[in-house]
């Protein structure tokens, strides 16, 4: 498989039974260029709807717009790709300060605010992700300082993106919360 170049991020799609189906309908064409893909129209609607919703926009897309903004630092632009009443639940646990769940636009710029005034990232990198219609799946690797202690930590982590109509309405993340915990100990 190919890696493909997903705005400054390297990743790796892997759709699922889409993507077999993908490859069967490459390797046909690959061995006779003039003949249509299989299924037809059919398979070709079925590929567009499977990563579009009625937004026009695939969930691979939101959240990549949603990662540009972070790099950015464009609060106002990130907060613009969530629904009003969307969620950003962080597993972890109490010491961390920005873990938890952090409901609504305003939940999640307090949650934004509060990672921003407790971590320097050095080094962010969503890697690999997995997309459908409305889910997009990103794996990656952070690095940061704790604030309060000058700690470090490195960890991986893995956001899950839900998106209905164009706008976030769920990230789950889940990350390796040792390293960060321990970071935020004196």
């Amino acid at each position: 498989m190919t890696s493909h170049f997903f705005g400054k991020y390297s990743v790796l799609p892997r759709l699922g039974s889409l993507a077999i189906a993908g490859l069967l309908a490459f390797s046909a064409v690959s061995a006779d260029p003039g003949a249509p893909p299989p299924a037809g129209k059919a398979y070709q609607d079925a590929q567009k709807d499977s990563q579009c919703d009625r937004s026009g926009k695939s969930a691979g897309a939101v959240a990549q717009d949603f990662y540009d903004k972070l790099g950015k630092g464009d609060l106002p632009g990130m907060l613009e790709d969530f629904s009003k009443d969307a969620k950003w639940v962080l597993y972890g646990p109490a010491g961390i300060p920005f873990a938890g769940v952090h409901e609504g636009q305003a939940g999640i710029k307090s949650f934004i605010e509060t990672f921003g005034a407790n971590a320097k990232v050095t080094r962010f990198e969503p890697k690999e992700f997995l997309s459908d219609k409305h889910k997009t799946v990103f794996q990656g690797y952070e690095e940061a300082t704790a604030v309060p202690t000058g700690k470090t930590w490195k960890a991986h982590w893995t956001h899950s993106f839900t998106v209905e109509h164009g706008k976030i309405v769920l990230v789950e993340e889940v990350l390796d919360t040792a390293p960060v915990l321990a970071a935020f100990q004196p």
